[in-house]
């Protein structure tokens, strides 16, 4: 099958190459990829999350001084340098891949396009390549009428590029504690 211009286009450089990219990261554990390119919002409900499921951080000594809307703040920027950031770390990229599972992140690959779900934010599927069709060509395929397992990635285009803004079906959002919203249906 011949790719048009504008599929080649979103493959190398659109949400589908940014997501298929940083889900990777996530596979390799390489937080300082994986962090910067999550929104803002998305790396703040990390933190939260994490201070709400370990508050004696703000008893540590490095955390002292903030309170924990500050401290949150600190552990959210985009390189963050603190002290106990690793261990965010840790939780968070955790708390990533089991939104899909334990599929293997070298077999996803990316369908053909995104699909728009909002105003500049889009949904990228990545397709587990073994629960695919193979075509004489060595192509694969999802054909009509079967399923596949797939790690979406809700990806949104800002003024510095794609981001990571949710995964799975939803968007964990901001908050003490945090809460997970529901946005992405199968059929979507």
């Amino acid at each position: 099958m011949e790719l048009s211009s504008e599929e080649r286009h979103q493959l190398e450089f659109g949400p589908l190459d940014f997501a298929m990219t940083w889900l990777q990261a996530v596979g390799r554990d390489d937080i300082d990829t994986v962090w910067p390119a999550m929104t803002a919002d998305l790396r703040l409900a990390f933190a939260q999350h994490w201070i709400s499921e370990n508050p004696d951080a703000l008893t540590h000594p490095s955390a002292q001084g903030f309170d924990r809307d500050e401290f949150a703040r600190v552990l959210s920027v985009e390189h963050p340098d603190h002290l106990l950031f690793p261990y965010l770390a840790t939780v968070s990229l955790r708390g990533i891949r089991s939104t899909y599972g334990d599929l293997d992140v070298n077999q996803l690959a990316p369908g053909l396009r995104a699909r728009p779900i909002g105003p500049d934010l889009e949904l990228v599927r990545l397709f587990y390549l073994p629960d695919l069709s193979v075509t004489e060509n060595g192509e694969f395929m999802l054909l009509s009428g079967s399923t596949a397992r797939c790690a979406p990635v809700i990806t949104l285009r800002g003024k510095h590029g794609w981001r990571v803004a949710g995964m799975g079906v939803g968007y964990l959002r901001p908050g003490w504690p945090p809460h997970w919203e529901k946005v992405i249906n199968p059929e979507d």
